[in-house]
C-alpha cells in the first residue's frame, strides 16, 4: 500500500486504481469469511435441535380395562395434538394438546381389550406426523391388560338368579365360573373378541351365606377380583316361608261367633224368662190334674146312688 501510494505521488495515476482494488478485495474477503461462519453455527443449532428424537413413557403398564393410566411424550411438535393407541386401539386423551416445549400428558381410560393381544404396543403420533412407540432410552413401551371381573348383584335369595361379567380374557374362547369351587352352569359361555363376557347363572336354593367367585377361560386366564382389585363375593339369603293367616282368623271368628251365642243362652234374662215358663207350665199341668181327679170322683159319687 505504501509503495502503490508513494508511485501515485510520482504522478503515476494507474497506482491509486490498484491501491483501490486491494482495498475492496480485502472488504470482500472479509465478509465471506463472516458469512461462513454465521452459515456454520446456523448448521450446528439445527443439528443440535434435531438430535432430539421424541420419546414417551406409560405410568401403569399392566391395568384392567376400566381402570385409569397415563402416557407422557417429549420432543415432540410444539404446540401440535397428540394421539395414543395401544396396539390398534386408539385411547381418549382427557387432554390431547402439547406444550410449546414439545411435551404432553395423555390421561386415558384402559379400553376394552383381550388377553389374546398381550403385550400390547404403546405410541404416540402428532399432529405433523412425529411418531414413536419407545421410551428415552430406546426400549418398546408396552401395556399388559389384566383379567376382572364384576357382580350384577352382589346379594341374592337363594335359588335365584345372577350374572357375572368379565373383561380382559382370551378372545373368543370360553368361560368356566365357579361359585365357592362348585361350577355353575353359565346361560352363555362364550368370551367375546374383545374378551368379554357375561355368564348368567342360578343360585342353588341350599345357599346361605358369603360364597367367593373365580372365572376361568380355556386358556387359563383366570380372576376372582374386580378392576380395582378387590376379591367378588356373593351373599346370600336363605328363602324365607311365610304362613297364611286366614285360618286363623276364620277359627277365631268361630270362636267369637260361640262365645257370643254362650254368654246370650246364659244371660240372666233368659234364665228368668225359661224358669217362668216352666212354673207356668208347671201350674197348668197341676190345674189339670185337680180337674180329673174331681171329675171321678163325681163319677164315682153318682154311680153309688
Amino acid at each position: 500500500m505504501h509503495n502503490l501510494a508513494l508511485d501515485a505521488g510520482r504522478g503515476r495515476p494507474w497506482g491509486i486504481g490498484v491501491a483501490i482494488a486491494a482495498i475492496c478485495g480485502l472488504l470482500l474477503a472479509g465478509g465471506a469469511s463472516v458469512a461462513r461462519a454465521q452459515t456454520t453455527t446456523s448448521t450446528s443449532s439445527t443439528s443440535s435441535s434435531s438430535s432430539l428424537a421424541p420419546s414417551i413413557s406409560i405410568t401403569s403398564a399392566s391395568s384392567a380395562v376400566g381402570t385409569n393410566d397415563t402416557v407422557t411424550g417429549q420432543n415432540f411438535t410444539a404446540s401440535g395434538t397428540i394421539s395414543v393407541t395401544i396396539g390398534t386401539t386408539a385411547v381418549s386423551c382427557g387432554d390431547s394438546s402439547i406444550g410449546s416445549s414439545g411435551n404432553f400428558t395423555c390421561l386415558f381410560t384402559v379400553p376394552p381389550l383381550s388377553a389374546s393381544g398381550n403385550p400390547y404396543t404403546v405410541a404416540a403420533t402428532d399432529s405433523s406426523s412425529l411418531t414413536t412407540s419407545t421410551n428415552s432410552t430406546g426400549s418398546p413401551v408396552t401395556f399388559t391388560v389384566t383379567p376382572s371381573i364384576s357382580l350384577q348383584n352382589e346379594t341374592v335369595t337363594a335359588g335365584a338368579n345372577d350374572t357375572v361379567s368379565g373383561e380382559g380374557f382370551t378372545a373368543s374362547g370360553t368361560i368356566s365360573v365357579t361359585l365357592n369351587g362348585t361350577a355353575v352352569s353359565c346361560a352363555d359361555p362364550t368370551v367375546g373378541s374383545n374378551g368379554s363376557f357375561a355368564c348368567s347363572f342360578a343360585v342353588p336354593s341350599t345357599y346361605s351365606g358369603s360364597y367367593p367367585i373365580t372365572a376361568a377361560d380355556s386358556a387359563s386366564v383366570t380372576s376372582a377380583i374386580t378392576n380395582a382389585d378387590a376379591p367378588v363375593t356373593l351373599t346370600v339369603s336363605p328363602v324365607t316361608t311365610t304362613t297364611s293367616t286366614t285360618s286363623s282368623t276364620t277359627t277365631s271368628s268361630t270362636t267369637s261367633s260361640t262365645s257370643s251365642s254362650s254368654s246370650i243362652a246364659l244371660s240372666p234374662t233368659v234364665l228368668l224368662a225359661t224358669a217362668g215358663i216352666a212354673l207356668v207350665l208347671a201350674g197348668l199341668a197341676a190345674g189339670a190334674a185337680r180337674r180329673r181327679v174331681h171329675r171321678r170322683y163325681e163319677s164315682g159319687s153318682s154311680q153309688a146312688f
